[in-house]
């Protein structure tokens, strides 16, 4: 893949090589092998083309990270990436073709970006049953959305990604729902669902702790007036107080659903 440089227009080369290179210097714990995420509307045609062009590539990966495992920093994996777009058979079979590499880790892509929830159940559920029995960590790219992430455990997947806290907290948006209690996230919702508006104005004078359920530094020592004053005004601390907490509560859950998995509760 071809990109321009904002420093000084040069053309630059993303090559699997370069990015599994690039991965490997930075000191990454899990390295993802090279893939192509496209829109989920996309033609059959183009995701069959995609998919297969992410199935060589994945390839690729492969041996570039083979030939660099003995060079430090040690111990990292690396993610297979399993595409498909919206078709069953095309999901599948990039589940199978993935799967049968000696990847030490799977993911699962294309679910993130211009997918309605629906389908991205669907979706998610065509792969589980492909690899219901694979012991391979499973992990869901781009999804921290509440619900999305229970149903993603109970069909089996490990891990995570998303920037969703970190943008709330800028936003100004701030969890505020009891984690412990996980059947509140059983159905769809919007995560905003979960979280209050510190921008709002009948915060200016409310002397309460962002959650009454969270145990974090920031609704410890700071109230919802001081909260909204500071994100009202832009100061820098606003963020930083809106992301540690944001994070802090984000994990608190993802400790619950753990405790719920080792409980068999899930």
């Amino acid at each position: 893949m071809e990109f321009r440089s904002h420093i000084d227009g040069r053309k630059v080369l993303f090559t699997p090589e370069f990015s599994i290179s690039a991965q490997k210097k930075i000191g990454a714990d899990f390295i993802v092998a090279f893939d192509e995420d496209i829109l989920n509307k996309a033609s059959e045609k183009y995701t069959k083309e995609s998919t297969e062009r992410t199935h060589r590539w994945a390839l690729r990966s492969l041996a570039e990270f083979e030939k660099k495992k003995d060079a430090p920093p040690h111990r990292q994996r690396m993610y297979g990436v399993l595409h498909g777009g919206r078709y069953e058979d095309l999901r599948k079979w990039s589940a199978q073709t993935i799967a049968a590499m000696p990847f030490e880790c799977l993911a699962l892509g294309g679910v993130s970006v211009g997918i309605e929830n629906k389908e991205l159940r669907e979706e998610v559920s065509w792969v589980s049953d492909v690899l219901h029995s694979d012991p391979r960590p499973r992990h869901l790219l781009g999804i921290s959305t509440l619900p999305d992430v229970l149903f993603g455990v109970k069909l089996g997947f490990d891990t995570f990604d998303c920037v969703l806290p970190t943008r709330y907290a800028r936003m100004g948006r701030l969890y505020d729902a009891d984690y412990s209690s996980l059947e509140l996230y059983e159905r769809p919702r919007r995560d905003v669902d979960f979280t209050l508006d510190i921008l709002s104005k009948k915060y200016k004078r409310d002397m309460g702790h962002i959650s009454s359920h969270c145990d974090c530094y920031v609704c410890k020592t700071y109230t919802r007036a001081y909260l909204h004053h500071l994100f009202t005004q832009r100061e820098l601390l606003a963020y930083r107080l809106g992301t540690i907490h944001n994070l802090f509560w984000i994990e608190q859950f993802f400790a619950e659903i753990r405790r719920s998995v080792e409980g068999g509760k899930m």
